[in-house]
């Protein structure tokens, strides 16, 4: 058997109502990115490299992942929520090298969180190869999980914790 075609049909209200909510996000964003430097986007102005404001407002607005039905997401300064069963509250700023290694701890072992060390360390400031090669690992199971925890979901939240670790 071999499929002869197929097709989804969109509404027009429908892809104009995504066009409205992307364009109203991307305005919300510069409304907030304008709030920190006025000089963004201008050449030599204020950038994500260089201002750690401008990476916290663009994490907040690119990297937010709500898992689970009925969540409650909270954004701002220290703000964290969890609610409900197997819901986790995590708190990690940008650079707190303890509390990244404590949640690392948390969702493998002593031994992953070791490494990460290590890897963070030989990698400096931002995520270079020993880190990549320590989320690899994560990634094809080298690592011992916490009870229940499928080595894909160990892999995103490891993903989630280094973005909150490094801004982003």
């Amino acid at each position: 058997m071999q499929l002869n075609g197929a097709r989804v049909l969109i509404p027009k209200h429908y892809l104009l109502g995504i066009l409205d909510r992307i364009k109203s996000n991307a305005l919300d964003l510069l409304l907030e990115l304008e709030e920190v430097d006025l000089s963004i986007g201008s050449p030599g102005g204020v950038s994500a490299e260089n201002n750690g404001d401008v990476r916290r407002v663009i994490h907040t607005h690119l990297t937010q992942n709500i898992y689970g039905g009925n969540v409650t997401n909270v954004q701002g300064d220290n703000a964290v929520t969890a609610t409900g069963d197997g819901a986790i509250a995590i708190q990690i700023s940008t650079g707190d090298h303890e509390a990244l290694l404590q949640q690392v701890r948390e969702l493998l072992t002593e031994e992953a969180a070791s490494d990460l060390a290590k890897a963070l360390d030989e990698d400096g400031e931002s995520e270079g190869p020993a880190t990549r090669k320590w989320l690899q690992k994560v990634k094809n199971g080298g690592y011992t999980l916490a009870g229940g925890m499928t080595v894909n979901a160990a892999y995103d939240g490891a993903v989630e914790l280094l973005k909150l670790y490094f801004g982003g």
